[in-house]
């Protein structure tokens, strides 16, 4: 780790999550930077931009929840309304692979900017952390509250969780380099941790300490978080350079996909036959993955063999 005030920390302009902590106060953090990983994610569908941007804060989110995994596993966010756009997921692994998608109804016309009731209604926020182990798996759900994706993450973090957080997040197209206009996203995430053993936060000093380090979130520009040259690195120097910032290994984020063929094809084993047989289209199985958008097929062949095994 580095004192960002103090040397260079290695610079980091890719897709990663850089963890800090604001030196001699309880408060931690995470910023994040989405190039390559958002923009596939997002071009998969012809999402209406409202929707891309949505979902693309989601994705960083997932980001930076997923930093906090101890070992290997997957958090999953999922966004479920009765408005135009019902239905947002994404998940992220311990690993770094990203992935995500959302339903939304191609006859409504949503504002240029429209609140978060405004795209999904009534609904909730679940978010599932499975560590790999049924017995080791939690899921917390809040009602969708507020009117921005940051506002729902922190209700439920208040309400679930009784922790402290403020995020200041950005997603928007970028021209960069004389290119094809291509997503992007940033993000600072900062959490107010416990000042004693039992979890409870009981001085005035550590109250000062989050007010201060929230205030200067708030003074962030989306144009910084959305600057790729703008290392995380340096844009905490920037808001936190007066108080001293240390700056941890960054974590290393990509676009990925769990699907595969043999995974189908596992589910498939599992179906009676009948359902199988009413899937058929011309002797066909056609099976779409939402998340990445790939098609696979299983001709009648391939079935008898999966049923025969």
């Amino acid at each position: 780790m580095s004192e960002a005030n103090a040397q260079a920390p290695r610079r980091v302009t890719h897709d990663a999550i850089q963890p800090f902590m604001v030196d001699g106060s309880q408060v931690r953090g995470r910023a994040v930077r989405l190039n390559d990983s958002i923009d596939k994610i997002l071009g998969q569908y012809d999402y209406p931009p409202a929707v891309a941007r949505c979902l693309g804060e989601l994705l960083m989110l997932a980001a930076l929840l997923s930093s906090n995994l101890k070992h290997e596993g997957i958090i999953t966010l999922q966004a479920k309304g009765d408005g135009p756009v019902p239905l947002m997921v994404v998940d992220a692994t311990f690993e770094g692979a990203l992935r995500g998608y959302a339903q939304f109804d191609k006859d409504v016309t949503l504002p240029e900017k429209p609140t978060l009731p405004e795209m999904l209604g009534k609904g909730y926020l679940a978010i599932t952390l499975d560590q790999g182990d049924a017995s080791n798996r939690y899921q917390g759900i809040v009602e969708l509250q507020g009117d921005t994706v940051a506002d729902a993450i922190s209700s439920y973090f208040a309400q679930s969780q009784q922790i402290d957080v403020a995020l200041h997040l950005a997603v928007g197209q970028s021209q960069e380099g004389g290119d094809d206009p291509h997503w992007i996203g940033g993000g600072i995430m900062v959490e107010r941790l416990p000042a004693n053993a039992e979890g409870d936060v009981v001085d005035d000093i550590s109250d000062n300490d989050w007010q201060h380090a929230t205030v200067l979130l708030e003074t962030v520009q989306a144009h910084e978080l959305l600057d790729s040259s703008l290392a995380l690195s340096e844009l905490l120097y920037r808001l936190y350079h007066e108080d001293g910032v240390w700056v941890f290994e960054p974590h290393d984020l990509r676009q990925q996909c769990r699907c595969s063929r043999e995974r189908i094809e596992s589910v498939l084993m599992t179906m009676p036959k009948e359902d199988i047989d009413h899937m058929q289209v011309e002797g066909v199985i056609a099976v779409n993955c939402q998340f990445c958008n790939t098609s696979y097929e299983f001709d009648e062949e391939t079935v008898e063999r999966l049923f025969k095994n």
